[in-house]
């Protein structure tokens, strides 16, 4: 279960997830570090300056104390937009708004554990 939301500003952006999976070896954490039934909950803010830049960091805290954190730079440019769109900060909160964002990706968790 994913849930994001965008703070006062359309530069400030939060999510929250929790994540459970079931079986007898899962690595949540990596596959060193295989447990039975694990679960996570992730807090993440992120910040967009501009809307073809996204600096953001999260944190993991799951199972039996287990604990990552994270920072990310994500490039976001769309193919036949200007440049110059790309880098007015007017054009956040258009793309926060669920019409802007129809060309996104769907957010996945891409992992597969094993």
């Amino acid at each position: 279960m994913l849930r994001a939301i965008y703070l006062p500003g359309p530069q400030l952006g939060a999510s929250l997830m929790y994540e459970q999976y079931y079986g007898d070896e899962v690595g949540l954490f990596g596959k060193d570090k295989r447990q039975k039934d694990p679960h996570a909950i992730t807090a993440e803010v992120n910040y967009t300056p501009v809307p073809l830049l996204t600096l953001s960091a999260g944190h993991k805290q799951g199972k039996s104390g287990e604990n990552d954190t994270r920072f990310g730079l994500e490039v976001n440019y769309r193919i036949g937009e200007p440049l110059e769109k790309q880098l007015d900060t007017d054009s956040i909160r258009e793309r926060r708004m669920l019409a802007g964002s129809r060309y996104d990706l769907v957010e996945r968790n891409k992992q597969y554990r094993s």
